[in-house]
């Protein structure tokens, strides 16, 4: 076994570690006197005796071979298949270090990444993190795999599938009724991906209900798309697909459409402009409380979801709102200017474009909202709104408790414009 204070370490020595903190991407990080090490299903205050799996120039990953001494932030995974499972990786942590970890995580992205001053942030700009009122039961839909008399998800970073009767952290009744239908389906000959989920009335046409909750099984033939839970950064490829995007996570999206009602109050522009608006998640609260005051535009390229939108204009009687099935750098190439304008982004986990930033900055919007499921992409973006707006607001959401992941609001004025 070798000591930390080594230079250089290969694949397979062992030595004993130190946790310092959670990393995005989920892992616990250790130091050596010349590199870091990450420890996947590590705690912050681990001390552990690990053995190197991969030697990088600038780091390490390492495996647990043993806990020398337990965190005070660990739990016993309440999940029988966590450890296997390819979904959650942070359930064996609580969950107020869960929070915590979220927590630093972000500070650092705004203080390192993006040079934020954090005291002056912490006066006000910088919102306390959202936790979920509910760690775990929160989703409202999953992906399941099936090959012949296997049923469930992939084993972590391969193929096979491991047998599930239930998920933790999908809602009960996606649970139910994913229990009854793999008792009466027939086993399938090639491998097959399914998606159950809670949806509307309206959506039920067509699908398999097994529940009287509206939770409907279906079929989905691209066994090589995984669309359900991020869009992709090529919108012409990802969102043409069959499956549109929603959050995941109802009381974490509530909390979002909240806070946009919220910050628009205190602006009251006439215009509002929902990108990757989806079936106008924003847009459409937005023109529903606000009818007699503003127009709303919301651009969606996937076919799904704008017909949700469409939907959701027709029944609420929005005439106040207009549905674009386009995608985002076609429609602003037709725009003039966006002064007076309330816009909203809610891009792909991959963020925005270069092009789709340079349209942006050209066409001056008042305010810009900007959404994001993923922290180092919207740090790369928003680095060059910088330049030209002020952030003055930004919250994290915990979308999605028991993992590493997490959602970002933040409100960017032009420089010459401050928040009432």
């Amino acid at each position: 076994m070798k000591s930390v204070t080594t230079n250089s370490f290969r694949v397979g020595d062992q030595l004993e570690l130190e946790i310092e903190k959670l990393t995005f991407k989920g892992s616990g990080l250790g130091r050596t006197e010349s590199k870091v090490i990450f420890v996947p299903y590590s705690a912050p205050l681990d001390q552990l005796l690990v053995e190197i799996t991969e030697a990088k120039k600038n780091f390490y990953t390492a495996k647990i071979i043993k806990i020398i001494k337990p965190s005070p932030q660990r739990q016993d995974p309440p999940c029988e298949l966590f450890y296997k499972c390819g979904g959650c990786n942070w359930q064996h942590l609580n969950y107020e270090s869960q929070i915590n970890a979220k927590e630093l995580i972000l500070d650092e992205i705004l203080e390192r990444q993006l040079k934020f001053d954090l005291k002056d942030l912490k006066n006000g700009i910088l919102k306390p993190f959202l936790k979920n009122s509910k760690p775990f039961n929160y989703r409202n839909r999953i992906q399941v795999k099936s090959l012949k008399n296997h049923t469930g998800f992939f084993s972590k970073n391969t193929h096979e599938i491991i047998d599930m009767e239930k998920c933790l952290i999908a809602e009960e009744s996606i649970n139910l009724s994913y229990q009854k239908w793999k008792k009466l389906k027939k086993p399938d000959i090639e491998l097959t991906k399914y998606q159950i989920k809670i949806v509307s009335n309206n959506d039920i046409e067509n699908k398999l209900s097994l529940s009287k909750d509206n939770i409907t099984i279906e079929k989905l033939n691209d066994i090589k798309s995984e669309l359900i839970d991020s869009k992709s950064d090529q919108e012409a490829k990802s969102q043409s697909m069959l499956l549109g995007f929603s959050q995941v996570n109802n009381e974490q999206n509530k909390n979002l459409i909240d806070l946009v009602l919220t910050y628009y109050s205190k602006f009251n522009l006439p215009k509002v402009l929902d990108l990757y608006g989806g079936p106008a998640n924003f847009s459409g609260p937005l023109a529903l409380n606000y009818s007699n005051q503003l127009q709303a535009v919301c651009v969606e390229l996937n076919f799904n979801s704008y017909s949700e939108g469409l939907k959701l204009k027709s029944e609420k009687k929005l005439t106040n709102l207009k549905m674009i099935n386009a995608d985002v750098e076609s429609y602003l190439k037709r725009q003039l200017n966006l002064d007076q304008t309330f816009v909203i982004l809610d891009p792909p986990r991959e963020g925005l474009s270069s092009v789709t930033i340079h349209q942006l900055l050209n066409l001056k919007p008042t305010v810009i909202v900007y959404i994001s499921c993923d922290p180092m992409t919207w740090a790369r973006d928003v680095l060059k709104l910088k330049e030209h707006y002020q952030m003055d607001v930004v919250q994290g959401l915990d979308m999605f408790p028991q993992t590493d992941h997490f959602e970002i609001f933040s409100l960017w004025t032009k420089i010459d414009i401050n928040l009432p």
